[in-house]
């Protein structure tokens, strides 16, 4: 069996390269345990429509989810939880710390914790902020959804992954709507650019 390696080309040079574990965690915060096993498909879906080396692992570790609840716990106040914080928490266990390491999506509940409000570039789209309603992700390897749909994961791991931008076609999963799976085929292409994979 041939192996492979994924490098991400388009997000910033510092971020942290989640990719290099060649693994996604998906794992569920508080309430919502248990959704993992309706998102890991959708990731799954999308990892082999694009031919990333990618595993996609249902994560049950209660360290795993205990670490994720300490960072969580330290970048919220009441129902607002700042994802840019939680994902620089995040980055300082990674630094100590195996477990947290692969490309993380959490997901949360979306009755205990408010549309997010973002900083990164992807959340300003035709010069206006937008509130991450249904997730917000960065190219480090963190994601945080308040959703679940098959739409939403897919966007959200698009950002992951490092496109960025959000879409003016309706049509694509890339648009701040969220209401179609497919990406347009400028997109697919923008993504399919960003996602090196290197043959071992």
């Amino acid at each position: 069996m041939t192996k492979a390696k994924l490098t991400l080309r388009g997000p910033e040079p510092n971020r942290w390269k989640w990719e290099e574990a060649g693994v996604i965690f998906v794992v569920s915060h508080g309430a919502v345990q248990g959704s993992e096993a309706g998102v890991a498909p959708s990731i799954r879906e999308m990892v082999q429509e694009f031919d990333l080396p990618l595993d996609v692992i249902r994560q049950q570790k209660p360290r795993v989810s205990e670490s994720i609840g300490q960072c969580i716990d330290k970048s919220r106040s009441g129902n607002s939880l700042n994802v840019a914080v939680l994902k620089n928490e995040i980055n300082e266990q990674r630094r100590t710390s195996n477990e947290l390491r692969p490309g993380l999506v959490i997901l949360v509940d979306p009755n205990q914790f408010d549309p997010f409000q973002g900083t990164d570039e992807h959340t300003w789209t035709f010069g206006k902020q937008e509130l991450g309603y249904y997730g917000e992700s960065h190219p480090d390897g963190v994601c945080v959804l308040r959703y679940y749909h098959r739409e939403a994961v897919r966007h959200e791991l698009a950002h992951m992954l490092g496109l960025t931008q959000h879409c003016t076609n309706a049509s694509c999963a890339m648009h701040y709507g969220c209401r179609v799976a497919q990406f347009c085929a400028e997109c697919d292409k923008k993504l399919r650019r960003i996602c090196f994979i290197e043959q071992l």
